[in-house]
Protein backbone atom coordinates (compact mmCIF):
# COMPACT_ATOMS: atom_id res chain seq x y z
CA UNK A 1 0.00 0.00 0.00
CA UNK A 2 1.09 3.38 -0.95
CA UNK A 3 2.32 5.90 1.81
CA UNK A 4 0.20 9.43 1.68
CA UNK A 5 1.54 12.34 3.81
CA UNK A 6 -1.08 15.66 3.57
CA UNK A 7 1.11 18.76 4.26
CA UNK A 8 -1.18 21.38 5.08
CA UNK A 9 1.00 24.97 4.93
CA UNK A 10 -0.24 28.14 3.82
CA UNK A 11 3.47 29.55 2.86
CA UNK A 12 5.10 28.94 -0.37
CA UNK A 13 8.63 28.89 0.95
CA UNK A 14 7.85 26.27 4.03
CA UNK A 15 5.63 23.90 1.12
CA UNK A 16 9.31 24.14 -0.98
CA UNK A 17 11.49 23.46 2.20
CA UNK A 18 9.27 20.32 3.25
CA UNK A 19 9.21 19.16 0.02
CA UNK A 20 12.83 19.32 -0.57
CA UNK A 21 13.47 17.78 2.89
CA UNK A 22 11.17 14.89 1.88
CA UNK A 23 13.28 14.25 -0.61
CA UNK A 24 16.73 14.46 0.95
CA UNK A 25 15.06 12.32 3.97
CA UNK A 26 14.23 9.57 0.90
CA UNK A 27 11.20 9.52 2.81
CA UNK A 28 8.96 6.98 0.82
CA UNK A 29 5.16 7.54 0.08
CA UNK A 30 3.30 10.17 -1.79
CA UNK A 31 2.43 14.07 -0.72
CA UNK A 32 -0.33 16.07 -1.34
CA UNK A 33 -0.03 19.69 -0.31
CA UNK A 34 -3.37 21.52 0.61
CA UNK A 35 -3.34 25.46 1.62
CA UNK A 36 -6.29 26.03 3.65
CA UNK A 37 -8.59 24.82 6.03
CA UNK A 38 -11.83 24.44 3.95
CA UNK A 39 -9.39 22.70 1.47
CA UNK A 40 -8.14 20.36 3.71
CA UNK A 41 -11.99 19.28 4.88
CA UNK A 42 -13.01 18.90 1.47
CA UNK A 43 -10.32 16.07 0.53
CA UNK A 44 -10.47 14.50 3.66
CA UNK A 45 -14.33 14.47 3.38
CA UNK A 46 -13.79 13.18 -0.30
CA UNK A 47 -15.32 16.16 -1.52
CA UNK A 48 -15.55 17.56 -5.47
CA UNK A 49 -12.82 17.27 -6.05
CA UNK A 50 -11.14 15.19 -4.48
CA UNK A 51 -13.60 12.51 -4.41
CA UNK A 52 -11.62 10.37 -6.69
CA UNK A 53 -9.53 8.23 -3.84
CA UNK A 54 -7.20 6.23 -6.39
CA UNK A 55 -6.12 9.83 -6.89
CA UNK A 56 -6.77 11.52 -3.73
CA UNK A 57 -6.30 8.54 -1.29
CA UNK A 58 -6.80 9.17 2.59
CA UNK A 59 -3.89 10.01 3.78
CA UNK A 60 -1.44 7.76 6.08
CA UNK A 61 0.06 11.39 8.30
CA UNK A 62 -1.60 14.20 8.56
CA UNK A 63 1.24 17.36 8.83
CA UNK A 64 -1.07 20.64 9.68
CA UNK A 65 0.46 23.54 10.13
CA UNK A 66 -1.09 25.44 12.62
CA UNK A 67 -0.72 29.32 11.42
CA UNK A 68 -2.37 28.01 8.29
CA UNK A 69 -4.91 30.30 6.31
CA UNK A 70 -7.80 32.12 8.30
CA UNK A 71 -10.04 30.33 9.76
CA UNK A 72 -7.31 28.04 10.95
CA UNK A 73 -5.53 24.91 11.79
CA UNK A 74 -8.30 24.65 14.46
CA UNK A 75 -11.06 23.96 11.92
CA UNK A 76 -9.28 21.32 10.54
CA UNK A 77 -8.59 19.73 14.24
CA UNK A 78 -12.72 20.12 15.01
CA UNK A 79 -13.70 18.67 12.30
CA UNK A 80 -11.68 15.69 12.51
CA UNK A 81 -12.72 15.18 15.95
CA UNK A 82 -16.52 15.06 15.08
CA UNK A 83 -15.44 12.34 12.62
CA UNK A 84 -14.44 9.57 15.43
CA UNK A 85 -13.72 6.92 12.71
CA UNK A 86 -11.40 9.08 10.77
CA UNK A 87 -10.04 10.84 13.25
CA UNK A 88 -8.79 7.42 15.31
CA UNK A 89 -7.23 6.21 12.20
CA UNK A 90 -5.61 9.19 11.09
CA UNK A 91 -2.31 10.48 12.97
CA UNK A 92 -2.24 14.34 13.00
CA UNK A 93 1.03 16.12 13.56
CA UNK A 94 0.54 20.11 14.14
CA UNK A 95 3.96 21.69 13.05
CA UNK A 96 4.13 25.22 14.78
CA UNK A 97 6.32 28.25 14.01
CA UNK A 98 6.88 29.32 17.34
CA UNK A 99 5.76 26.60 19.87
CA UNK A 100 3.72 28.79 22.14
CA UNK A 101 2.22 26.60 25.64
CA UNK A 102 -0.94 27.62 24.74
CA UNK A 103 -1.20 26.50 21.76
CA UNK A 104 0.26 22.88 22.23
CA UNK A 105 -2.87 23.28 24.76
CA UNK A 106 -4.93 23.48 22.45
CA UNK A 107 -4.21 21.22 19.54
CA UNK A 108 -3.80 18.61 21.78
CA UNK A 109 -7.29 19.11 23.20
CA UNK A 110 -8.55 19.49 19.59
CA UNK A 111 -7.24 15.85 18.74
CA UNK A 112 -3.56 15.89 17.25
CA UNK A 113 -1.55 13.22 18.16
CA UNK A 114 1.92 15.24 18.13
CA UNK A 115 2.92 18.87 18.35
CA UNK A 116 5.93 19.79 17.10
CA UNK A 117 7.96 23.54 16.25
CA UNK A 118 8.95 23.55 13.06
CA UNK A 119 13.02 24.24 12.79
CA UNK A 120 14.44 27.32 11.59
CA UNK A 121 17.19 25.76 9.77
CA UNK A 122 17.04 23.23 6.82
CA UNK A 123 19.19 20.53 7.33
CA UNK A 124 16.90 20.51 11.08
CA UNK A 125 13.76 19.83 9.06
CA UNK A 126 15.32 16.71 7.07
CA UNK A 127 16.06 15.57 10.16
CA UNK A 128 12.32 15.97 11.41
CA UNK A 129 10.85 14.51 8.58
CA UNK A 130 13.44 11.59 8.34
CA UNK A 131 12.19 11.12 12.02
CA UNK A 132 7.98 11.63 11.73
CA UNK A 133 8.82 9.43 8.26
CA UNK A 134 10.66 6.54 10.22
CA UNK A 135 8.11 6.78 13.12
CA UNK A 136 4.75 7.57 11.58
CA UNK A 137 4.57 5.56 7.92
CA UNK A 138 7.10 2.84 8.85
CA UNK A 139 6.68 1.88 12.51
CA UNK A 140 3.02 3.32 13.64
CA UNK A 141 0.18 0.80 12.87
CA UNK A 142 -3.33 1.68 12.19
CA UNK A 143 -6.61 -0.25 11.34
CA UNK A 144 -7.17 0.43 7.62
CA UNK A 145 -9.39 3.69 6.65
CA UNK A 146 -11.48 4.15 3.60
Amino acid sequence: MQKTVLLVESDDQNVASFQNAFREAGCDGVMHILRSSAETIRFLAGDPPYDNRERYPVPTLLLLAIDIVRPGGADVLRWLQARGEIKKRLPIVVLSPVGSDQEMEAAYAWGANSYLVKPPAFPALVVLVRELSHYWLNLNRLPQLG
